[in-house]
């Protein structure tokens, strides 16, 4: 069974030198029944993407990451509904330079980090999915497979 710190550390491993996806690492950790922090035995893609994401695991806590702010587009699920959403306020990630930051003790080494970190830029740059404007069809048309 992984605990604690080594969670993290097999998280890093399993996306960085053995390449596998959010999505497979997630169902690597469901099917292996790895606990989250929380004792719980399902984990969500965001919450292995968040890890991913933490500078606490290279030794860097950092504070005042985000801000609230309005929302300013809608989800496929809000256009669906009308162009409503539910909550009118998103939280937006403020610029590297004004988090608070303190050091904490590392549980993986700061390439490994620097390492996960480019694959998500990558993967985000590349991403099917990513569509930064709406297209005509979105969330009209789906395939079934």
């Amino acid at each position: 069974m992984i605990e604690g710190a080594s969670r993290g550390g097999a998280v890093y491993d399993l996306y960085t030198a053995g390449g596998l996806s959010i999505g497979a690492i997630t169902r690597w950790l469901n099917e292996q029944e790895v606990p989250t922090r929380k004792g719980r035995h399902r984990w969500e893609r965001s919450t292995v993407w968040a890890m991913l994401r933490n500078p606490a695991y290279k030794g860097q806590a950092c504070f005042g990451k985000t801000q609230i702010a309005v929302r300013q587009r809608l989800n496929r699920l809000a256009r669906q509904r009308g162009g409503l959403p539910v909550r009118n306020t998103a939280s937006l990630e403020r610029p590297r330079e004004e988090w608070l930051e303190i050091a904490v003790p590392a549980l993986i080494h700061e390439e490994t980090f620097a390492l996960a970190e480019e694959r998500l830029v990558v993967n985000k740059k590349y991403a099917a999915r990513r569509t930064v404007e709406p297209s005509l069809l979105q969330g009209l048309v789906h395939c079934r497979q």
